[in-house]
């Protein structure tokens, strides 16, 4: 009977040693499945830290693209105003079109800026070559005055309108308004103004585009508003029914002597 106790004794001791190798490797394997459940938690929590970082980082893109979206569609409604308000050909819409495009691809204008700048032109009465011929000197304009294009064709049409100037001419008057700001250290913006605001008068003057411009200078440079500065002008012009040498009398009731390139 102790023989029999003591072999089943051994038994269990030798069957003892042998589970040892497997339960430790079980018990191992149970730590390594715990190490990876934690690590599974913290790549959860960082997938979840990374996707708020991903779309913190898209957001301002998601924006972006809604901007760009809503501007296309607001250029898009300008050139349908620009279609509806003239007679323009379906080729010329396209053609002012491609041009605003390529004024926003070139300068740092936007295609809707310069969309703006045609609808005023095309308001205002201007012909499709008018439009077209004047968009891009207003761009230079515009941005050397730094003012949207909406802005520069209104004071440029009303400068045209109010000095009795024809179209071909459209260019000096930007240069007098450019020559003038820097002349006069006034901005580009108030010499237009001026003009704009001067009235009918000046059809009547019989003073060059460079000594109307001049007396716009020294009047803003003498601290008059751009508007006043237009309305003064053109209240002396009409008080002395401006005409021949009497425009040369209006400088001389403003105290003004304009020399000419030799002094």
């Amino acid at each position: 009977m102790s023989r029999t106790i003591e072999t089943v004794l051994t038994l269990r001791d030798e069957v003892s040693k042998k589970l040892k190798g497997p339960q430790k490797a079980i018990d191992n394997y149970g730590k390594s499945f715990q190490r990876v459940g934690k690590k599974g938690e913290r790549l959860g929590r960082d997938l979840k830290y990374l996707g708020g970082d991903m779309l913190a980082m898209t957001a301002p893109f998601m924006a972006l693209g809604g901007a760009s979206l809503k501007l296309s569609a607001d250029f898009d409604r300008t050139i349908t105003k620009i279609q509806a308000f003239s007679d323009f050909a379906p080729n010329e819409i396209k053609n002012l079109e491609k041009l605003a495009m390529e004024i926003g691809e070139s300068t740092s204008k936007s295609a809707k800026d310069a969309a703006d700048g045609m609808l005023l032109l095309t308001q205002a009465g201007y012909s499709y070559n008018q439009v077209r011929q004047a968009s891009l000197p207003l761009t230079n304009l515009a941005i050397a005055g730094e003012m949207d294009m909406a802005r520069a064709s209104e004071l440029f049409a009303g400068a045209m309108r109010s000095a009795n100037i024809p179209f071909e001419d459209h260019q000096k008057l930007l240069d007098q308004a450019s020559v003038g700001s820097n002349m006069f250290k006034a901005s580009i913006e108030d010499m237009m103004v001026a003009w704009a605001s001067a009235g009918g008068e000046l059809r009547s003057a019989n003073m060059s585009m460079a000594e109307t411009n001049a007396l716009f200078g020294i009047l803003l440079n003498s601290g008059k508003g751009a508007a006043e500065a237009g309305t003064i002008v053109s209240r002396v012009f009409q008080n002395l029914g401006a005409t021949g040498g009497e425009a040369k009398n209006a400088m001389e009731q403003l105290n003004i002597s304009i020399a000419n390139g030799d002094g």
